[in-house]
Formats: structure tokens, C-alpha cells, sequence
């Protein structure tokens, strides 16, 4: 078997994996006809019983997506009111600490900053003055930033409110 050189026992090799291959197709194929036609594996007219959905926690969609699949019991119908509003009676209302600038009319900022659950709860404004709310505001963030602040947020827990004078501490 001289003239059968390495070329030859390759292409050999090649041939009969391609015929092994060709014969477990066939046998697959043999095999989900027999599946196919088992009674048994037939499906009944029932329904099958659906899972209760996820926990809010264990749901990994977007919030805006989570939140349009709940009734509208759970969250009324259109944007939430602004940080500080009251909500009318039978809405519920997250109860978390919020940051508020005293601010007048063109912007102008005196430097006081109150930390509080409500709006309603804030002392008054120095005259030409309002009370207008951080857009964002995260008492960790904050806290990380500056550890100190974790006794104006201890005050304002205890007295509905905290408000600090830059390089001063709370009063409440």
C-alpha cells in the first residue's frame, strides 16, 4: 500500500466522517418522528397555569416600563407632582429627605440650605426669597461628600427639618 500516501488516508478520514455524520442525521430525525406521533406527548386543551409576576425588586426592566404595567390604582395617571406639592388626599407620597435652595426671583441665592420630608414643614423664606428644590439630590451621594452632614439629616429626622447657613450647623 505504497501509493497510499498521507493525502489519500486524509481524504479516507474525511469520507467516512462525512457518511457518520449523514447517519446521525437520519437516526435524529427517525427519533422526533417517533416523538412527534407518541400520544403522550400531545398537548391538552387545558391552559397551563401562569406564574404570578415578579416582585418590583426582582424585575430588571427599566423602571418607566415596570411602572406603565401596573394599574392605574397603584400609580395614578400622568407625571408625579413636583418635590415639595402635597399630594391630594389618596395618592401616596414617598416619604424621603429633600434638599431646598432659598432662591429670589433672578436666581440670587443667600446661602441657606434646608434638608426636610415636605415642603409644608420648611421655615419661612427671607423676604423676595422661596424655598425651591435640588433637582438632584441623594443623601448618599451627599453623605460620601460630606460625612459631616449626617447630623444636619440626624436634625432634620428629629425637628421636620434642618436648615444650614454655609459654614454653620443646622438649626431645626
Amino acid at each position: 500500500m505504497e501509493w497510499l500516501q498521507l493525502p489519500h488516508w486524509l481524504m479516507i478520514a474525511g469520507t467516512l466522517l462525512v457518511i457518520a455524520g449523514l447517519i446521525g442525521l437520519v437516526m435524529s430525525r427517525r427519533q422526533q418522528a417517533k416523538v412527534q406521533d407518541d400520544p403522550a406527548t400531545e398537548q391538552s386543551p387545558e391552559p397551563r397555569p401562569q406564574l404570578s409576576p415578579l416582585p418590583d425588586l426582582l424585575d430588571s426592566r427599566p423602571r418607566k416600563n415596570r411602572r406603565s404595567m401596573l394599574s392605574n390604582e397603584e400609580h395614578p395617571p400622568g407625571p408625579p407632582p413636583p418635590p415639595g406639592r402635597n399630594r391630594a388626599e389618596g395618592e401616596s407620597q414617598m416619604n424621603r429627605l429633600q434638599k431646598f435652595f432659598e432662591q429670589g426671583a433672578y436666581g440670587e441665592k443667600l446661602g441657606r440650605v434646608a434638608y426636610a420630608f415636605q415642603a409644608s414643614s420648611l421655615p419661612e423664606p427671607v423676604d423676595g426669597m422661596t424655598w425651591q428644590p435640588a433637582q438632584s439630590f441623594h443623601v448618599a451621594d451627599e453623605l460620601l461628600q460630606n460625612p459631616g452632614l449626617k447630623d444636619v439629616f440626624k436634625a432634620a429626622v428629629a425637628n421636620g427639618y434642618a436648615v444650614v447657613l454655609k459654614g454653620t450647623s443646622p438649626r431645626g
